[in-house]
């Protein structure tokens, strides 16, 4: 009988371990780019898929002391460009960002990230006294307000058809601000300038992340959780159920063992 019992127990924890494993192989979102400067490299794209940035007017960009943020300067003319990165109009993605800023009410358009082209043209930019989506008349026109020097967290996620913009200050729960008509792609993204290229919303930027599926909520408040300074990889809802049901059935399998 004593045998048996090891066997079963021996089967209840090989199933869980592989349920634990095969949930670990698929437990990152699916990450397109990634910029988070910590590395004392302004243009490499994290993920090595390639998507490095360029910079114009370099001499106006710099790292921060804080190790994991680039500052982007005022002129007009500095900015980073991702000038390979695309993603189709109608199709699900996310950006997702941290900003700081001394500047809360910049010139008019001036914008943390922007998609120039094609049927692709949309800003996150300041506008009616505070940041806002801005695309076309079908997006929001109401400007959300920033507290100086505040880091806040930027999400932008669209599943094709529609668009949530989060705007949440570091520390806070998660803040859902817009949900809007929206199936603008991405085409040359650009961080720290509008669309036209002529307005800077001057600032620290850090965790630029661009994932080709529309985020969750409690994916995004993994990012809020962790804070602008952690490099981290957000967690697929579904693997996180896999990796509880994985550590129930060992634990079951455990305590079957004791009473015998």
């Amino acid at each position: 009988m004593h045998g048996r019992f090891v066997n079963i127990y021996f089967r209840y924890l090989m199933y869980a371990l592989s349920v634990v494993f095969f949930s670990a192989a698929d437990a990152a979102a699916d990450l397109t780019a990634h910029y988070d400067f910590s590395d004392g490299n302004l243009l490499d794209d994290e993920t090595g898929n390639g998507y490095s940035l360029t910079a114009t007017l370099n001499e106006g960009i710099s790292f921060n002391a804080d190790g994991f943020s680039a500052h982007i300067g005022i002129n007009d003319s500095n900015f980073l460009k991702a000038e390979t990165l695309s993603g189709a109009a109608g199709s699900p993605y996310t950006v997702s960002m941290w900003f700081k800023t001394s500047i809360t009410s910049p010139g008019v358009s001036s914008s943390v990230i922007s998609s120039p082209f094609g049927t692709s043209v949309w800003q996150i930019n300041w506008a009616n006294g505070g940041m806002r989506v801005n695309g076309d008349a079908t997006l929001p026109t109401a400007g959300i307000p920033l507290v100086s020097n505040a880091w806040y967290h930027i999400a932008l996620v669209t599943d094709g058809t529609n668009a949530n913009f989060y705007l949440t200050k570091d520390g806070d729960t998660i803040n859902l601000r817009e949900s809007v008509p929206m199936v603008f792609g991405i085409t040359d993204l650009q961080i720290g300038v509008n669309r036209l290229q002529n307005a800077t919303w001057e600032g620290d930027y850090a965790g630029v992340a661009i994932y080709n599926e529309a985020l969750t909520a409690d994916q995004l408040t993994s990012a809020l959780q962790n804070g602008p300074g952690s490099i981290y990889v957000i967690p697929e809802p579904a693997s996180l159920t896999l990796f509880g049901v994985g550590i129930w059935l060992l634990f079951a399998a455990c305590r079957r063992q004791k009473r015998q």
